[in-house]
């Protein structure tokens, strides 16, 4: 009798991953409908909040952390210039060179 329970238990759900059922429909409509309800109350009252208007000193007022960044600015070394080949050494190794040798 054992050997008959356990191997019912661990019978295959035959129910596909993407197939739902009314319980889980009804549990998601559940918790949809608050949210949504939760959602638009939210919605509707958040426009009628008044902000105070900051003041134009505190809106130009730098934080402590920008004013401290531009103060210690870094100025960058000047970027290192190759030195110039010559042109004329191409020139040269070209005509050294005899094309009818290869």
């Amino acid at each position: 009798m054992n050997a008959q329970v356990s191997a019912a238990s661990f019978a295959p759900n035959m129910q596909l991953p993407w197939e739902s059922s009314f319980d889980i429909d009804y549990r998601f409509k559940r918790i949809l409908r608050p949210m949504l309800v939760l959602l638009c109350v939210c919605g509707l009252a958040i426009p009628f909040i008044e902000v105070p208007e900051k003041e134009r000193a505190e809106k130009e007022k730098l934080p402590p952390q920008l004013a401290r960044v531009i103060l210690e600015e870094k100025k960058l070394p000047p970027p290192v210039i190759p030195p110039k080949q010559n042109p004329n050494r191409w020139k040269q190794r070209s005509q050294n060179r005899n094309p009818r040798s290869r």
